[in-house]
């Protein structure tokens, strides 16, 4: 899935080139990877042979984790250097979590770029970050398309019909990024997750087993449509300590079918909420599923002008015919769906310029050259900060730290109303601003850490970690408790030094020649 666009483009580089080899062989066999010269390769994506099927090559993940580890040897062997960058498409979901904080092995650190991704994670991105299609030229509207300032009333809700792999894949990067600075306020505004599918109590456990930690913090609703059930759960009592209210994110399990009257009427309520920034997506594997269910959704979404995504598997006719497309002028066949978005097309998918990690580099230059209360006025050069990214002793799970810190930095400036003019323009966040986002920027990492497989430390393990301060990093690197995972406003230590000089650096990290 999501490799058409990968093969077209290789296929159209390569012929104008009149370079073109097709081998026909196994990922799995080490003679036939050097048969390719793979070590002199500039960059590598193992993709593998799955198909639309998810039964078609049940053991896809670990046979591209053995291509790579092949491929590590390989390159072992001929001293290669620089690293080579291996982009390694993992099928499965909970693969891919398992890879975001597992290193590779030692051996083959020093000459693989490890670079995994995954198709529902990139289609998250490209619409909750890029805002944009490529290919199609299809334009996204981001969660906060009314910035989410730190005077504002509004907060974010994204309604997701379908707990599918899409589905979860949306939801988690909604929970990378929809930090905003209200919910710091008294009020505490928090952005709201909803899912609905007709199985959302086993799907709801699921998710829930997969990312416990974040919800032994998190307050969550289940709310059984068909037996008018309510139930909440709160945060876990061992983290009593921390407070109940230290997470800006709630979520809402909704179950039943979206046709349902229950449901729609759930629907309605939350679209004439005037507070709310409502996105819906239709996360249904069938595409004739979600077409009609994003079609014949209740009529308020339509007359509040809340934009709907909608999954399409291979084509995206239909949808952009009754929208029209925005970038090309073009009016939809009924202005009535006109909010209306195609997404998670296969031929549509990956973009080789979204591979690039200039931001992210950017984000852990900083990081790592802010000493103290160090001010930058330009970065490291390109090769440092490849250096710095390329470090074996460099963990991937800091890696995808540094990732989420640049896709959050676009929904940052839009909160305090900053605009590509103003960095233009060289106007500086002042210190009321710097003081607002570190806060935000910390909640944000709260909410990462956990995704990541972090948890916070007990009351116990706190206080152990008072009474011997090297325990700290023991406990986060053996125990993967994190002492930090806490509200700014008890950040220990000076730990909040590291919000501050990345929120202080931000248009820094931005600037098209990284000076200021």
């Amino acid at each position: 899935e999501g490799r058409d666009d990968l093969i077209e483009l290789a296929v159209k580089l390569c012929v104008e080139e009149k370079r073109i080899v097709l081998v026909h062989a196994m990922r799995d066999s080490k003679e036939e990877l050097k048969k390719l010269y793979v070590a002199d390769a500039k960059e590598v994506f193992i993709l593998g042979d799955s198909g639309e099927l998810d039964d078609v090559e049940y053991y896809h993940d670990s046979m591209n984790v053995d291509c790579l580890n092949l491929i590590g040897e390989l390159c072992k062997e001929e001293n290669r250097k620089p690293p080579l960058k291996c982009n390694v498409l993992f099928e499965y979901q909970s693969t891919f979590a398992v890879f975001q904080f597992s290193d590779i092995d030692d051996d083959i650190k020093e000459y693989i770029d490890f670079c995994p991704f995954n198709f529902y994670e990139t289609w998250a991105q490209k619409v909750f970050v890029r805002n944009a299609c490529s290919i199609r030229e299809i334009n996204y509207l981001p969660l906060d398309y009314q910035p989410v300032t730190y005077e504002s009333e509004k907060y974010v809700h994204l309604v997701i019909v379908g707990m599918s792999r899409m589905g979860i894949a949306l939801a988690v990067e909604a929970a990378h990024i929809a930090h905003y600075p209200n919910f710091i306020r008294d009020k505490k505004k928090k952005t709201r997750i909803t899912f609905i599918d007709n199985e959302a109590m086993r799907e709801m456990n699921s998710f829930k087993q997969a990312y416990e930690n974040l919800f032994d913090v998190s307050y969550s609703t289940f709310i059984d449509t068909e037996n008018g059930m309510v139930r909440r759960d709160e945060p876990a009592e061992v983290y009593a300590h921390l407070g109940t209210d230290f997470i800006d994110i709630e979520w809402q399990f909704v179950q039943g079918t979206i046709e349902s009257p229950e449901v729609r009427d759930l629907i309605t309520g939350w679209c004439e909420d005037e507070d709310a920034l409502m996105t819906v997506a239709v996360c249904l594997n069938l595409t004739h599923q979600s077409i009609s269910s994003a079609v014949y959704l209740p009529r308020c979404v339509y007359e509040k002008g809340v934009p709907v995504l909608v999954q399409q598997r291979i084509t995206s006719a239909i949808i952009e015919k009754l929208s029209g497309n925005p970038l090309k002028g073009k009016g939809g066949t009924n202005q009535r769906f006109k909010n209306l978005r195609p997404f998670g097309m296969l031929d549509d998918c990956f973009d080789l310029c979204m591979a690039d990690e200039m931001y992210a580099k950017r984000v852990n230059a900083v990081y790592e050259k802010c000493e103290g209360d160090k001010v930058l006025t330009e970065l490291p050069s390109a090769k440092e900060m490849d250096e710095l990214w390329h470090n074996p002793k460099f963990k991937t799970v800091k890696k995808w730290s540094n990732i989420y810190n640049a896709n959050a930095i676009p929904t940052k400036l839009r909160s305090i109303g900053y605009t590509k003019e103003h960095w233009d323009n060289g106007k500086q966040l002042s210190e009321k601003q710097v003081a607002i986002l570190a806060e935000v920027e910390h909640n944000r990492w709260n909410v990462e850490e956990l995704l990541l497989g972090y948890r916070p430390v007990t009351k116990k393990e706190q206080e152990e970690i008072e009474q011997k301060a090297a325990l700290k990093n023991k406990k986060r690197d053996e125990e993967y408790a994190h002492y930090d995972i806490r509200p700014y406003n008890d950040l220990r230590n000076g730990s909040e030094k590291y919000d501050i000089a990345l929120t202080r650096h931000l248009l820094l990290i931005v600037k098209q020649d990284g000076k200021l």
